[in-house]
């Protein structure tokens, strides 16, 4: 439980650092390269087109 605690809270963070913006679209390599854990995310956003 506290790895799956901490890689999310690790996720979180790297996503608050690459887009201080608010909500932006990453590139995956850019999130791989910062080590972020695709296998621990809590949400996807889907656009009103149906577009991940």
């Amino acid at each position: 439980m506290k790895e799956i605690n901490y890689s999310l809270r690790r996720n979180r963070s790297l996503l608050h650092r690459l887009s201080s913006e608010g909500k932006t679209t990453l590139q995956i390599e850019m999130l791989e390269q910062a080590g972020f854990d695709f296998c621990y995310f809590t949400h996807l956003y889907r656009t009103p087109k149906g577009i991940t």
